[in-house]
């Protein structure tokens, strides 16, 4: 079922004929939707608020719906972004931890963690290349993973695993 849904998620993000949603507007939706996280963390925990701006990246995801995008539990979009040379890319997540109006932060710390992420987070086009696509294993790289729930509640977790691929639509220009 939530190859079903990744697939639906993934047509929506590429589709380009709706005037609602054009990627620049999602781009722009999701670029808002990190600024937002990354500012209720500033006033709720301004340790974690450092820890994202000495990284050399950061990702945020969520679950709840913005203005173009409404991703349906268990899956998540988001954006990646690098501190150092201010790149973004713009992802889509499955994972068990994602449910309603909650967000997934996660820091890289050095570049090569940051670059192996977004080299293993592929530009997916088909149903059959999401099935195919591994599980991201973070046991390999160090990085923090934060859980945020109804912008409030903050826990570090452990992200054991889980499947992120790009959109090719919204990653192409930014």
């Amino acid at each position: 079922m939530k190859v079903f849904f990744c697939l639906v998620l993934s047509v929506m993000l590429f589709a380009c004929s709706s005037d609602v949603a054009q990627p620049t507007h999602q781009r722009a939706d999701l670029r808002n939707l990190r600024d937002k996280v990354v500012i209720n963390i500033e006033q709720n925990n301004p340790d974690l608020w450092h820890k994202i701006n000495r990284s050399k990246g950061y990702a945020v995801f969520s679950n709840g719906a913005t203005q173009t995008i409404t991703p349906p539990n268990g899956l998540g979009v988001g954006v990646i972004h690098n501190n150092v040379n201010g790149e973004n890319h713009y992802l889509i997540m499955e994972s068990d931890l994602l449910n309603s109006n909650s967000q997934i932060v996660v820091l890289f710390a050095k570049k090569k963690q940051l670059e192996r992420f977004v080299e293993y987070a592929k530009i997916i086009q088909y149903k059959t290349d999401i099935e195919k696509h591994p599980i991201y294993d973070f046991s390999q790289i160090d990085v923090e993973s934060y859980y945020l729930i109804d912008d409030q509640y903050i826990e570090q977790v452990d992200l054991e695993s889980a499947k992120f691929w790009q959109s090719k639509q919204l990653s192409s220009f930014d």
